[in-house]
């Protein structure tokens, strides 16, 4: 397990995971802290969840090529609220000529009943 190189990572306590299959996932542990309405996440730590995972899958696609990348824009999707309990976040990178798409998923109890959603895209230099 490996923490996420940023500070705003490291503040929520971010962690990097190796699912059953052998990919990486995102844990975002439980903390008070991250509460919004009583008993449910605040919103921003989730998003902030899914835009540190497509972060995160665009520099392990991008880290042999050296190629770099600029974010351009994210899209975030709330589908259930998220509990007083961890949040898992995978992403997915698909690559154009210049334009990257990267979609994520966040949950909790099970990876089909996603609280989450992102698509964010890149510009690949």
């Amino acid at each position: 397990m490996r923490g996420i190189d940023s500070n705003y990572g490291r503040t929520l306590g971010i962690r990097c995971l190796l699912d059953s299959d052998g990919s990486e996932i995102l844990l975002l542990p439980f903390s008070p802290a991250l509460l919004g309405r009583p008993g449910f996440l605040h919103g921003g730590a989730i998003g902030g969840l899914l835009s540190l995972a497509c972060d995160d899958a665009m520099e392990r696609q991008l880290r042999v090529s050296g190629l770099g990348f600029q974010p351009l824009s994210i899209s975030l999707q709330f589908l259930r609220g998220g509990r007083e309990r961890a949040v898992h976040a995978a992403a997915f990178v698909q690559l154009g000529a210049k334009i990257a798409s990267v979609n994520a998923i966040a949950w909790q109890s099970e990876r089909a009943k996603p609280i989450a959603s992102a698509c964010r895209k890149y510009l690949v230099d």
